[in-house]
């Protein structure tokens, strides 16, 4: 253990938030784009803390 571990899953989990976003944005035919709504600011939260919970899990396999 380095100490880096917080930033790394910090810098992991707003990469795959991003991901998400976008993916969910461009993908499924424009989803939140072709029902007039974007994405507010609990939707983006709520989207984060599942993505952290993902990777926090990941790296728990991995070690």
């Amino acid at each position: 253990m380095t100490g880096f571990e917080p930033l790394l899953v910090d810098a992991a989990t707003k990469s795959l938030t991003g991901i998400v976003i976008k993916t969910l944005w461009e993908g499924a035919g424009g989803f939140f784009g072709g029902i007039g709504k974007g994405l507010d600011e609990k939707r983006k939260q709520l989207i984060f803390n599942a993505s952290k919970r993902y990777v926090e899990n990941y790296r728990l396999f991995r070690t």
